[in-house]
């Protein structure tokens, strides 16, 4: 009996010293990096791309219109759409990411556009109504006084894109983010997907060919509709 409970108060003693472990090790955080994919550390060009945007960020004056996302908006010639314009896009970025970098740009405070175009890389790693709680945060960082455009997530082509997304997600998430818009003064909501779309899909005439990004007559159409709603 006594050597027993010995080996129970061993075994408690043991698991107790394990945990201990694991807690000042980093192999809590190792785990929650499999497992929530957004929060890894971001790579050496992420980095460096944010570092850059941070001085630019700092050359800034009155009056621009600032563009921030993901790989579409980093794609988008921004020039093209209104004078005065910067471009502060970064290939895969998340939601949760952007909303840590919005806080190192403080021009967005001075800004007078913020066009905003992000949430397609959310979906392969967290639900819908996760991802609509990090707008939810997003935009309340962002200046009421300057103009908020949100466009909506872009459409892919099943066919031919690599990865665990699908439309019908997508327009879960836009469905809601247009329904977040409405509800902030000097806001609008950007939807061109029936313009792009065959069949409910991405068409092949306005991506590069992986599903999901646009190529060059893709971006066409995306420029001019934002240079009519913008300086309208």
């Amino acid at each position: 009996m006594r050597k027993g409970l010995i080996f129970i108060l061993y075994g408690i003693l043991l698991h107790i010293f394990l945990i201990i472990l694991l807690v000042k090790s980093n192999a809590f955080s190792l785990i929650h990096t499999k497992l929530f994919p957004s929060d890894k550390p971001v790579g050496r060009t992420y980095v460096e791309t944010h570092a850059f945007y941070k001085r630019v960020n700092n050359n800034l004056t009155m009056g621009h219109t600032i563009f921030l996302g993901d790989s579409h908006i980093q794609g988008l010639a921004v020039s093209e759409v209104i004078g005065k314009s910067v471009n502060f896009g970064i290939g895969k970025d998340v939601t949760k990411r952007l909303i840590n970098r919005v806080r190192d740009y403080d021009a967005i405070s001075r800004a007078k556009n913020i066009v905003i175009a992000i949430g397609i890389n959310d979906l392969a790693h967290q639900s819908v109504e996760s991802t609509i709680k990090q707008f939810e945060q997003l935009f309340s960082l962002l200046p009421k006084e300057s103009f908020l455009y949100v466009h909506a997530i872009f459409f892919i082509d099943e066919k031919l894109f690599k990865g665990n997304i699908e439309n019908n997600d997508i327009i879960k998430l836009n469905n809601k983010l247009k329904q977040l818009v409405s509800v902030r003064k000097k806001s609008e909501f950007i939807d061109i997907n029936n313009q792009l779309i065959t069949k409910g899909q991405l068409s092949e005439e306005y991506h590069i060919g992986d599903g999901m990004h646009l190529n060059a007559k893709g971006y066409k159409i995306w420029i001019d509709i934002l240079k009519q709603t913008i300086t309208k």
